[in-house]
């Protein structure tokens, strides 16, 4: 299915899932290497694209935009010690009055014990971790991705730590203890208050600030 032929963000999404791999024949360090216009073109072209997580993700949300859906970008990152994979770009997506969180690069929704999606805030909590497929296609293509596919609950175990979410321009946290190092891993990511970030989100968050 052409995503611009999708009646629900399930739709629309599975359509994308289908044809993106994850891999780096057209991303490059989590950058597109052609335009997001190129790229669209080649999906409704029937291509199939093998890009990472950032860049699904925002294809997505231009999808999810034109067919007048509300979206915004999620970034979670590690609270273990930085290596070369600490952290995951994720999709929430706002249906029946809440937001709803999708993993496109993976083809996976997170759900809870009833079969209803969660945000990005409450996969962060989760134990155990359910999970909806979106896709049955292979979710990589290079060999050296394998070690991580393979126990994909081991990697989601390092990388689902700080959750931040898209604001604008930037991607907004609110957990003090970690805030010099993600402030200093990327420009665009902000520290704010719990109470200022809850507003701003519209997230919830039980339980004590971490």
């Amino acid at each position: 299915m052409n995503p611009t032929e999708a009646n629900s963000p399930d739709e629309l999404l599975r359509s994308i899932a289908n044809q993106v791999t994850h891999g780096y024949i057209d991303d490059r360090d989590g950058n597109p290497v052609e335009s997001y216009d190129s790229l669209e073109a080649r999906l409704a072209a029937g291509e199939r694209l093998y890009i990472t997580c950032g860049t699904v993700c925002t294809l997505a949300q231009r999808a999810l935009a034109r067919a007048g859906f509300r979206s915004r970008l999620v970034v979670t990152m590690t609270r273990q010690a930085y290596t070369n994979d600490n952290g995951h770009t994720m999709l929430e997506v706002y249906i029946g009055g809440r937001w709803v969180v999708y993993d496109v690069d993976l083809k996976r929704q997170p759900i809870d014990a009833q079969g209803r999606g969660m945000s990005v805030v409450e996969l962060v909590r989760a134990r155990p971790r359910r999970w909806r497929l979106i896709s049955s296609d292979p979710i990589y293509s290079d060999p050296a991705d394998a070690a991580w596919a393979e126990n994909l609950e081991l990697w989601y175990d390092r990388v689902l730590g700080v959750p931040l979410i898209q604001h604008g321009k930037k991607y907004l946290f609110h957990d003090l203890h970690e805030r010099q190092r993600i402030e200093a891993y990327a420009p665009h990511f902000r520290w704010t208050g719990k109470r200022k970030w809850q507003k701003l989100t519209g997230e919830k968050l039980p339980g004590r600030e971490g």
